[in-house]
C-alpha cells in the first residue's frame, strides 16, 4: 500500500485524507515507514512553489537509511528534494533531479538551497540558546527570509509590532492563552516582560522559535518569529504572527 507522508498521526490522517491528488503518472512509494520518516529534514532543492500542508507525496525515498527523499505536491508544480544532513552527495543529488525531469518535473527550475555550516542547530530537548538581548530588543533576524521581527530595519524580514493596551499581567496571560491555542506549540520560557515559545510543523516536525518582549513604555509586543533550520518557510513565520496578531485583536474586541 502507498502512503503519503502527512505527520505523526499519518495513517489516521491518510484515511481522512485519502482522496489527495497525486499528479498523473506518479506513485507515491510504497512500503514507506512513518515512523523512520519523522524527525529532521534538510530542504536541499526546491520548485518556487509554496508548501501546502497534507499535500505531499514521497515519491523516492533511501529506503535503506531514510536519509534522503524526494517529495510531490498535487500538481507537478511542487517539488522538494530533502536530506537529514544540510548537504547531500552530489551523485544522490544528480540521481533524484534526473528522475524527477524523467517524471515530468521542470528541473531547469529547481532552486538549490544552501545552509549556513556556522548556524548551530538546536535538537528537541537541548536548552535554548535563544534569547531578548535587551529590553525591547530580540535578537536579530539572519540574512535567510525564514524569520520576521517588529525590531528588523529590512522590509523583507519586518513585521509590525501588536499594540496592547492593558497592564502586563493581563497582557501576557491573554498571550498564553492564544499560544496555548495553536497545535504542536510548546511555551518553554516566561519572563516578566518575555515568552519564548516553540512551534513543531505537522509533516517534517520543523521547529520555529517565537518571541515576545512586552514592551510596556510603549505598549507594544515586540516579536519574533524564526525557523531553526533550513532557509526558506514559505511565509509561515509571517503567516504565524499576524494570526496571533488577529486572535489578540479578537480578544479584545470580545
Amino acid at each position: 500500500m502507498a502512503y503519503k507522508a502527512l505527520g505523526v498521526l499519518f495513517l489516521l490522517t491518510l484515511i481522512i485524507l485519502g482522496c489527495t491528488g497525486v499528479p498523473k503518472g506518479l506513485e507515491p512509494v510504497s512500503g514507506f515507514e512513518g515512523d523512520r520518516y519523522m524527525g529532521k529534514w534538510y530542504e536541499i532543492a526546491r520548485l518556487d512553489h509554496s508548501f501546502e500542508r497534507n499535500l505531499s507525496n514521497v515519491i523516492e525515498l533511501d529506503r535503506e537509511n531514510y536519509s534522503y527523499a524526494m517529495v510531490s505536491g498535487p500538481s507537478r508544480s511542487y517539488l522538494w528534494i530533502l536530506s537529514r544532513t544540510p548537504e547531500l552527495d552530489e551523485t544522490i543529488y544528480s540521481g533524484l533531479v534526473s528522475r524527477a525531469a524523467e517524471l515530468g518535473f521542470d528541473t531547469t527550475k529547481l532552486i538549490r538551497v544552501k545552509h549556513d555550516r556556522t548556524a548551530k542547530n538546536i535538537l528537541p530537548g537541548e536548552k535554548t540558546k535563544m534569547t531578548s538581548k535587551a529590553a525591547g530588543k530580540l535578537s536579530p533576524c539572519p540574512k535567510s527570509p525564514n524569520c520576521v521581527s517588529s525590531l528588523a530595519v529590512d522590509k523583507e524580514h519586518f513585521i509590525a509590532p501588536i499594540p496592547y493596551g492593558g497592564n502586563n499581567a493581563l497582557t501576557k496571560h491573554k498571550l498564553l492563552e492564544i499560544l496555548n491555542s495553536f497545535k504542536r506549540t510548546r511555551v518553554v520560557r516566561i519572563e516578566r516582560n518575555y515568552i519564548h515559545a516553540e512551534f513543531v510543523s505537522s509533516v517534517f516536525r520543523f521547529v520555529d522559535d517565537v518571541e515576545f518582549y512586552l514592551d510596556d513604555a510603549v505598549k507594544v509586543i515586540q516579536v519574533k518569529s524564526a525557523s531553526r533550520t533550513g532557509y526558506s518557510d514559505f511565509g509561515v513565520n509571517r503567516r504565524r504572527v499576524e494570526m496571533i496578531r488577529k486572535k489578540f485583536e479578537e480578544g479584545l474586541m470580545g
